[in-house]
């Protein structure tokens, strides 16, 4: 346990680096969060895919979405596996689906 004294010439990084810790409660992050997850709620998939494609860099679509095993990369099985977790939260708690090959580790 590293002890953080008030008199040390370090207390404030370390104090405002605790504070950010709590950066989960900020309002404006819940506000953009609220954000996305209406428009996918109103868009569907084709917003799951937006997002895709602006934070995680692929290009999917769902004429798209079945990758061959040359295009099975770690990155886009991390971008789907994203997309699959989200979906949990969509009305009625129903999943995108994951039968297409894409999902497949082989």
């Amino acid at each position: 346990m590293k002890i953080i004294r008030t008199d040390s010439a370090e207390f404030e990084v370390h104090f405002r680096r605790i504070r950010e810790r709590g950066r989960v409660f900020d309002p404006e992050l819940w506000a953009a969060v609220g954000r996305i997850v209406e428009e996918v709620g109103r868009r569907g998939d084709e917003a799951l895919f937006d997002y895709t494609a602006r934070w995680d860099g692929h290009a999917v679509s769902a004429a798209t979405v079945e990758a061959s095993a040359a295009e099975r990369t770690p990155r886009l099985r991390r971008s789907l596996r994203r997309i699959w977790r989200f979906s949990a939260w969509l009305p009625g708690g129903s999943r995108v689906s994951t039968s297409g090959s894409a999902w497949k580790d082989g």
